[in-house]
C-alpha cells in the first residue's frame, strides 16, 4: 500500500515539476478547461483505480481467514483517508489553484479549443485506456525491480545492524 502512496506523491512531485515557466490563467477559464476536459470523471475513474490497487494489495498480503477482518478494516480506514481527499468537490480547487499558476489564459484557451475539437475528443476517449496501460506498464517495470530493490534494503540493514552491534567482551586475562 505504501507503494501506491509513494507512486501517488511522485506523480504530484513530477507534475510539479512542469511548472518551471509559471503563468497566471484567469481561474474561470480554468474551470472551464477541466469541464471540457471531463477532468471530473477522470478523477473518479482515478479514485476507482486507487481503491482497485488497495483491494490488489490487501489480497497480496495472502491473510488468514483469522487475519482477514483486521486487514479488511485497515484497508476500509485507508479508503476512507485517501478518496475524500481526491473527491472532485476536494481536488477541484488545488487543479483550478495548479492549471492557474502553470498555465497562461492563451494556453487555457486553445487547450479548452482541443479539448472541444474532435481530435480532442478523440483523446479524451482514448485516455483512460491510454492511463490504464501505462500504469500497468509501470507497474510491470517497478515489478522486476522488486528483488534488486528487497536485495538492496536487506543488505542496508545487515549493514546498519553491523555498524551498531556491540562487539563481542574480550575474554579477561
Amino acid at each position: 500500500m505504501k507503494q501506491i502512496l509513494v507512486l501517488t506523491l511522485a506523480i504530484l512531485a513530477a507534475s510539479q515539476a512542469w511548472a518551471a515557466d509559471a503563468a497566471h490563467a484567469d481561474p474561470k477559464l480554468v474551470e472551464k478547461l477541466l469541464a471540457v476536459s471531463h477532468a471530473e470523471s477522470v478523477t473518479q475513474q482515478m479514485q476507482a483505480q486507487i481503491q482497485a490497487l488497495l483491494n490488489q494489495q490487501a489480497q497480496q498480503m495472502n491473510a488468514t481467514p483469522a487475519d482477514r477482518p483486521i486487514v479488511d478494516k485497515y484497508l476500509k480506514e485507508l479508503s476512507s483517508t485517501i478518496l475524500p481527499a481526491l473527491a472532485w468537490d476536494n481536488f477541484k480547487p488545488d487543479l483550478v489553484r495548479l492549471y492557474s499558476t502553470i498555465f497562461t489564459d492563451k494556453e487555457i484557451n486553445d487547450l479548452t479549443r482541443f479539448y472541444q475539437s474532435e481530435s480532442g475528443q478523440a483523446y479524451l476517449k482514448k485516455a483512460p485506456e491510454l492511463n490504464k496501460q501505462t500504469l500497468m506498464l509501470m507497474q510491470s517495470r517497478l515489478q522486476a525491480l522488486l528483488p534488486k530493490v528487497q536485495d538492496l534494503s536487506r543488505r542496508m540493514d545487515q549493514e546498519l545492524q553491523a555498524r551498531h552491534a556491540v562487539p563481542p567482551a574480550s575474554p579477561k586475562k
